[in-house]
């Protein structure tokens, strides 16, 4: 092996070694160093609100502290009331289908009805063959039961 190689080695080995050295006592000497406690506690932590004033931060911690309390016991009597009203939801349900079977066969009784007093017109030829007569035809709102008026 030439000499040349050989100090290469050397000289690359020696700076591993000293760079391991370095990185050991910058871990070593920069470890971060505990958070010392507050000296006071007796002093308020004081923060800045968006409008500029300053407020001490354990009022606003409590006041939101008691504002999640009661959003929760808001929450729980809402769900109980839920629950109670299961079974009359359920109830109400039954007794809307009921209607609504109630409602289509009224309204067939009414189409049925208006059908057999619907006279039966027979088409009317002109007597003159310049004067056209339209179709004599009666419409009815969607929520009119009424019988409409015979044609003329």
């Amino acid at each position: 092996m030439p000499e040349s190689i050989r100090n290469a080695i050397v000289v690359a080995f020696i700076a591993v070694l000293v760079a391991m050295v370095c990185v050991g006592l910058l871990l070593w000497r920069g470890r971060p160093a505990a958070v010392p406690p507050r000296a006071d506690r007796g002093l308020p932590l004081l923060v800045t609100d968006r409008d500029g004033g300053v407020s001490d931060l354990s009022i606003k911690l409590r006041q939101m502290e008691r504002r999640v309390g009661e959003t929760q016991l808001l929450s729980q009597r809402l769900m109980e009331e839920l629950k109670a009203a299961g079974p009359e939801r359920t109830r109400l349900i039954a007794r809307l289908a009921v209607l609504e079977k109630e409602v289509r066969g009224l309204r067939r009784r009414v189409q049925e009805s208006e059908q057999r007093t619907r006279p039966i017109t027979t088409p009317v030829t002109p007597t003159t063959p310049t004067q056209p007569t339209a179709p004599a035809t009666t419409t009815t709102p969607s929520g009119d039961t009424s019988v409409p008026p015979p044609p003329p």
